[in-house]
Formats: structure tokens, C-alpha cells, sequence
């Protein structure tokens, strides 16, 4: 619940009850703003008492009033300001020694004061001995129709007019305005800076050195109004010509104001345009709605001047524009007006613009032959996540059908296509990178791992995906760590298509091909592997070497006698005894045939007595000593959305329920239906966990004991080495036919066994914990 609405008053009462450490002071938190039963926000600032001085304070702004609580030390001085533009009214608030937030070492009051009339928004701050510890922002209590002068939208005098907001981070503003500066060398347009208050001196004196270059002009806040308040000031001094809303954490291209006009006047109805990003959002590369790594001034040049040279197309139509680097036409803003003060702030106040737009007819368009690069998310760090689920709210009553069209919009993802003409177009550094042939599914987690193995030893890697399309098998070939090439597609069906990946391999020159999921690679692939001059090794991440995907021995389904009788007729036998075959032979051209833990050695080691195996980035189980109590909780892990695993845990989950149903099983991943599971009462699924985050998971629902589930081989998956090293103890199917040998106190399981004697086995390793 708290991933989805970080600000959820009763998921945040029952996490500050029961939880401890940083989810519990994380609680505290939110409940100080959103709570409000006097008890709970007792409980709150007591326990964020010791991190820091007692200073909390919440408000709730109103027509006519503000309201709100203050707690601070009793020492100072604690007092409530409003600012509307330079007028200031403030109240000074007297302690309460009877309230129930104060105690012997803090004072506490509750206040209500009168809300000054304004036609302009207004900030309200609770400060102690003044420093702000409390801020909020609201349009004005007096409403008459507010809009923008209607200002003439033609004449080449209305040069576009980039306004760019300040307030932190020296850094980064720095870079953007060394960037602006560039770009002002080879384009026409104004710098209208907004200085909103910053306390950094280093800021205030750069921003007055950059005023003072031609075509540069700044307002000063005389206090922070924010991103909102700062641009519709902006907005009131912008006289003529269109605007870009400019983020102080980009870096800009030259020339992209002038391509950006082009772009935004190529049609009469586009009324906001955006640029490829790094960190875009619909717009952002190589990876769609993700933050991508910056990169250097160069490195953005030099992604601008190959997306203006292979996008030339035109724009693509996106749900909305992102405020990071907006460009609206004059006749836009005319029509739409100010930015909505009614949201909080920082985040889809550009949102609300662009639909606000969209109803006047104009459109939000990407131009996907410019690129700017995009800091993102340094101004509200931590709260983002809280500030974002505020606000779609707001935009939900306002836009209810707005994110349906974001997700349909992401599903077919029209600007693919111009992502891969780009990465097409790169140089890619002949780097000669171990190649990790993959398909989907639970095995793509192993190769991922790999790949991250392989970079922390200072070795190149790439992922060549293989997916099923609807002409055949397709190969994307996929960066590690979210870098280029990510949008890359070769159908390889289709004769052009395979030599251009045939081209491609070429150019990045592999340094060895790793076969990690053999059961999914395309023929016309293997051969190209196996009778080239580039070594191969071959990775045991399941059982794909000796079956294939649809025969792949299953929990109590397959018998080990079906595999293993040469005279057997039946069909699946025989095209397993083929598959096997064929495998060996390639795996007898392998340089390497590694194995990632101990039990994929002894699964190969049954099936290829001979091999000469390495061990790479080997799982250890490592010693554990028996504890001496019952384990309540069992933790059992999910890699596959399958029926086997289902079915094997629904029947655990009832053979636990009758024979002590005091034992609780936690399910840490998803399932086929995980609400069913959860009606037995004695069950619970987590959702999706990352490896990483498992022991996390551990603490939170003392777990005593964990089953790595898995109705197939599955070797190497990074929530397996989570599982060893979370010290608990581990129970696992052992698919070697006995030549795997745990260590105590852990358990294997023979994975053809009957579901009651698989239950049986893990109650009584249980209760012996």
C-alpha cells in the first residue's frame, strides 16, 4: 500500500506500530502531515524525538484562515507567515502548556489565524526562531478570471523566450547555463532567469554574473515561490513570442530552440512541444519512461546530432508534455494561460497545461530529433514519490481518463522506432563484450546477474534477448545497466534482417558468446555461434541443455524413467533422447561449460560425467548453525508465474493448515492467483520483491526458513544468493538425483516426490529448527 500511496494515514498508523527502525521513523513522518488523530501525532514526533530537535509543525490553508499545530523547543520562538508577493504578515504563537504535544522538554500549541484577501497565490510558512520547518502554497482566497494578456502570436520581433526557474544546486545550474551560453552562439532567443530566493550565494552571484550578457534578463523572488509561482511570474513579464519552460538540471544542445520552433509552427494545432531526454519520461532514451545516465555536454551534443540526423520524419503525438523543457506556442498560452496553482508542488502542473491545451485543440507533440539532457528529481529527493501520488489525484478529478491514455501510450510505444533509428546510428566502441544469448522469464534474471558479474571484473557484456514476434524469432540487443543499444529489433526470419545482425556482431566484435538459456535460442543463431570463429561457452541456468522448453521435467509430473528407458516409444521421451543429442554436440564445441552454485555442477555432472565444468560467480551456502526454536514463518520463494508452483503451493499451504496451522507461510514473489492463496488464512504473497531488497522482507515478516520453489532446474538467480546470504536456513529441490550434498542445517527435496511427502518433509525439517 505505502508503494502506491506513500501518504496512506492507516498504512502509516499500523507501520509505526509494529515496525521498527527506518519504515518506523519513515511513518512518523507522513503522519505528521497527514494524520489527524492528537494521539497518533503524539506517538509520531515521539518517536522522531531523538533523531533531531523538536521541531514539527503541520497547517491546512482555507479561505479565510490558516490552521494547523506547532511543536518546538521551549527555548525559542515559533511563528506563522504569509507571504503574497512582497507583503508579509506574520503571527507570532504562543506555547500551550496544557496541549497534548507538549511535555516537559518541548512546547506545543494549535493555531488559527486570519488569511490576509489576494487575487495573487500566497506562501504560508511555520517557522522556530526563524527557520522554516513547515511551508505550503495556495492560489489566492480571492478568484476573479485570471489569464494572460492576449498578446499578438505573429512578427519575427517575438523571438521564444526560455525561462528558467532557480533555487539549489550550484552545480547543476551551473552546467545548464554554461549550456545555454553555448547555445546562444548559433540561435535567437531570451533568457528570462527567475532567482526564487536561493539561499546559496554561490547561485545568487552567478545568476547576477549571467544577467549581464545580452539577451539575458532576471526577476528576484523575495521569497521562494516555487516552480509554479516562479513561472507565472515569469509568464506576466514575457511580453511577446513563444516560451520554453526550462528546468535549471538540463543541458541543452546547440541550435534546439530554433528546431524546437520549427518543430512547434510545422502545424497550426501543436500547441506544446518536447525533445528526447535521457530523463523524459515518455520522451526519454535509450530506455522509455526511465531515468537513462546523463552523460557529459558531449556526450548530449553528440546524441542531438545523430537524432537530427536520423529522426527527420517529424513529431511524434505523446499524451502530454514534460515541464523539464517545454516549448509552448504564443497562440497556446494566449489560449491556456498560467501554470494551475492547485497542486503541490513540483510535480504535473505541465501535465494540467498540456490537457488543459488539448481541449482547445491544440496538441502535445515529441520532436524526436533533438535531445537535451535532464538531471531530474534533485529539488524534492525523497518526497517525489509522495508529492507525485498527491497530485495525480488532483489531476485525476480533473483528467479522468488521462492515465489510461499514459498506459496505452507506453504499450505501444510510437516512439520505439525513433529510439532505434538513434542507436542504430551509434558508434558503438569495438569493446568486445561477452555476448549472453537469453530468452524471457526467470532465466533472463540469471543473465542479468551475469552481466553485472561480469562488468564488477572490469568485463564488457551485452544481452542478446530472444523474443517470439509474430514473424518469427527476434533478437534485441540490450545494454547492461540500462545503456544503448535498448530499442534494437532484427527478425531474423527475414534475410536483410539477419545480416544486419550478422553487421552488427560484426561491429561490436564479441570476445565470446555465452549460451545461457539454450532451450529459447533460434537455430539459424546456434549455427551462427557454433560455426563461427568467436569462442563459446555454454551457462547452466536450468535444464535447457538436455530438454526442451515444453518437455522441461516438471514437479511431480515427469518420471525420472520416461527420460532415462532408450526403448520407451512415446513421443515427448524420444524428442527429449533427440534434443539431447543435438545439445551435446554443441556443448562439446564449448570452451566452457560453467556452472553458477553447486547444485547446477551436480545437475550437469549427472547428465555429462565427463565435462570438465567452471565455476563462476558461485553461490556458497555458507555454514549455518541450527537454531533452537520453532520457526513460525516460512518464506518460500517464487520465480515463475507457473501452475506448478502454484499447485505445489497450495498444497503445502493446506498440508501446513491441518497439521499446525499455527506455522505461517509468506510468499515472496507472485502467483497464478494469489488471492486464493490467501483465503486458506494461513498464507501471504508480498507481490514482486528484488533480489535485493529480500532481506528486507526477512525482518519484516520474521521469517524463520526459506523453500527456493521452483517447479523447473533453475540455477544462479539472484534471489537464490539473497536466500543464502540471508542466513536462514534454505530448503531446495535437488534435481541432481542425489550427487548434491547440503550442508546442515539446510534441506533438499526430491523434486518428483508426491506433494504429501514433500509436505511432510518440510514440517518436520521445520519443527526440528
Amino acid at each position: 500500500m505505502l508503494e502506491l500511496a506513500p501518504d496512506d494515514a492507516q498504512a502509516n498508523r499500523r507501520m509505526l506500530a509494529w515496525s521498527t527502525g527506518e519504515r518506523k521513523t519513515t511513518a512518523a513522518r507522513s503522519l505528521l502531515t497527514n494524520a489527524r488523530d492528537v494521539e497518533v501525532l503524539r506517538k509520531a514526533i515521539d518517536t522522531l524525538q531523538h533523531q533531531a530537535p523538536a521541531k514539527f509543525a503541520s497547517m491546512t490553508v482555507l479561505d479565510e484562515s490558516v490552521e494547523g499545530w506547532v511543536v518546538w523547543d521551549k527555548n525559542s520562538a515559533a511563528e506563522v507567515s504569509i507571504v503574497t508577493q512582497d507583503n508579509v504578515v506574520s503571527f507570532f504563537i504562543d506555547a500551550d502548556p496544557f496541549h497534548i504535544l507538549s511535555n516537559d522538554s518541548r512546547s506545543g500549541a494549535s493555531f488559527s489565524v486570519a488569511r490576509p484577501t489576494s487575487t495573487a497565490p500566497q506562501s504560508f510558512f511555520v517557522s522556530v526562531d526563524g527557520y522554516p520547518i513547515f511551508s505550503l502554497r495556495a492560489p489566492g482566497n480571492v478568484h476573479p478570471a485570471r489569464s494572460l494578456p492576449q498578446i499578438r502570436t505573429g512578427g519575427s520581433e517575438l523571438i521564444p523566450t526560455i525561462i528558467i526557474p532557480v533555487y539549489a544546486d550550484f552545480s547543476a545550474t551551473r552546467a545548464c547555463l554554461n549550456s545555454i551560453l553555448k547555445a546562444m552562439q548559433s540561435g535567437t532567443f531570451k533568457v528570462l532567469l527567475v532567482n526564487d530566493a536561493t539561499p546559496d550565494s554561490r547561485i545568487g552571484n552567478y545568476l547576477d554574473a549571467f544577467a549581464r550578457q545580452p539577451g539575458v534578463e532576471m526577476l528576484i523572488n523575495s521569497s521562494n515561490m516555487g516552480f509554479v509561482g516562479s513561472i507565472n511570474r515569469a509568464l506576466e513579464a514575457v511580453r511577446g513570442g513563444d516560451v520554453i519552460l526550462l528546468n535549471s538540471d538540463t543541458i541543452v544542445p546547440p541550435g534546439f530552440v530554433d528546431r524546437l520552433a520549427a518543430t512547434a509552427h510545422s502545424s497550426t494545432d501543436i500547441g506544446t512541444v518536447v525533445p528526447l531526454s535521457n530523463n523524459g519520461e515518455f520522451s526519454s532514451f535509450p530506455v522509455g519512461n526511465e531515468v537513462n545516465e546523463l552523460g557529459s555536454y558531449d556526450d548530449i551534443v553528440a546524441l542531438d546530432r545523430i537524432a537530427a540526423s536520423v529522426n527527420r520524419a517529424g513529431p511524434v503525438d505523446i499524451p502530454s508534455g514534460i515541464g523539464f523543457c517545454l516549448y509552448i506556442t504564443r497562440a497556446c498560452l494566449n489560449a491556456v494561460g498560467y501554470l494551475s496553482e492547485h497542486y503541490q508542488r513540483g510535480y504535473l502542473e505541465d501535465v494540467d497545461l498540456c490537457l488543459r491545451a488539448r481541449e482547445l485543440g491544440f496538441r502535445s507533440v515529441c520532436a524526436p530529433s533533438i535531445y537535451v539532457g535532464h538531471e531530474g528529481s534533485r529539488s524534492f529527493k525523497s518526497e517525489k514519490r509522495s508529492l507525485v501520488v498527491r497530485n495525480l489525484q488532483v489531476l485525476d478529478g480533473k483528467f479522468p481518463n488521462y492515465r489510461n491514455e499514459c498506459s496505452a501510450f507506453i504499450a505501444v510505444d510510437p516512439l520505439r522506432s525513433a529510439r532505434e533509428a538513434i542507436e542504430r546510428s551509434l558508434p558503438f566502441r569495438s569493446n568486445r563484450p561477452n555476448v549472453i544469448v537469453v530468452g524471457t522469464g526467470a532465466v533472463h534474471a540469471v543473465a542479468q546477474a551475469r552481466s553485472r558479474a561480469l562488468l564488477a571484473q572490469e568485463q564488457q557484456a551485452l544481452l542478446l534477448e530472444v523474443t517470439q514476434g509474430c514473424r518469427g524469432p527476434v533478437v534485441r540487443p540490450v545494454g547492461p545497466n540500462g545503456r544503448a543499444p535498448q530499442n534494437i529489433r532484427f527478425t531474423i526470419s527475414d534475410a536483410s534482417e539477419q545480416a544486419a545482425l550478422d553487421q552488427f556482431l560484426s561491429t561490436i566484435r564479441p570476445s565470446r558468446f555465452e549460451i545461457l538459456d539454450p532451450a529459447n535460442v533460434p537455430s539459424s543463431l546456434l549455427k551462427r555461434i557454433v560455426n563461427g570463429e568467436t569462442p563459446y561457452d555454454i551457462f547452466i541456468a536450468d535444464s535447457g541443455l538436455f530438454y526442451p522448453a515444453e518437455q522441461s521435467p516438471r514437479v511431480h509430473k515427469t518420471k525420472r524413467h520416461d527420460l532415462q528407458n532408450t526403448n520407451s516409444t512415446d513421443d515427448s521421451s524420444s524428442r527429449i533422447r533427440l534434443w539431447q543429442r543435438q545439445w551435446r554436440t554443441v556443448a562439446e564445441g564449448a570452451e566452457h561449460i560453467l556452472t553458477p552454485c553447486a547444485m547446477a555442477k551436480a545437475f550437469v555432472s549427472r547428465h555429462l560425467p565427463n565435462a570438465h565444468l567452471s565455476a563462476v560467480d558461485e553461490i556458497r551456502s555458507p555454514d549455518r548453525a541450527s537454531s533452537q526454536h520453532r520457526v513460525r514463518r516460512l518464506g518460500i520463494l517464487v520465480f515463475r508465474t507457473s501452475t506448478d508452483e502454484f499447485e505445489m503451493i497450495q498444497n503445502l499451504a493446506r498440508a501446513f493448515l491441518d497439521r499446525h496451522p499455527h506455522l505461517k507461510i509468506v510468499v515472496i514473489g507472485s502467483t497464478i492467483d494469489d488471492q486464493r492463496l490467501m483465503k486458506g488464512g494461513n498464507t501471504h504473497v508480498t507481490g514482486t520483491v528484488p533480489s535485493d531488497e529480500l532481506h528486507r522482507v526477512v525482518d519484516q515478516y520474521d521469517l524463520g526458513a526459506l523453500l527456493i520453489c521452483s517447479g523447473r532446474p533453475l540455477f544462479g538467480h539472484p534471489s537464490e544468493r539473497s536466500a543464502a546470504a540471508s542466513g536462514l536456513p534454505v530448503a531446495r529441490f535437488d534435481w541432481s538425483d542425489g550427487q548434491y550434498h547440503t550442508r546442515e542445517p539446510d534441506l533438499t527435496i526430491d523434486p518428483y516426490s508426491d506433494p504429501a511427502d514433500i509436505a511432510k518433509s518440510l514440517l518436520s525439517w521445520m519443527e526440528g529448527r
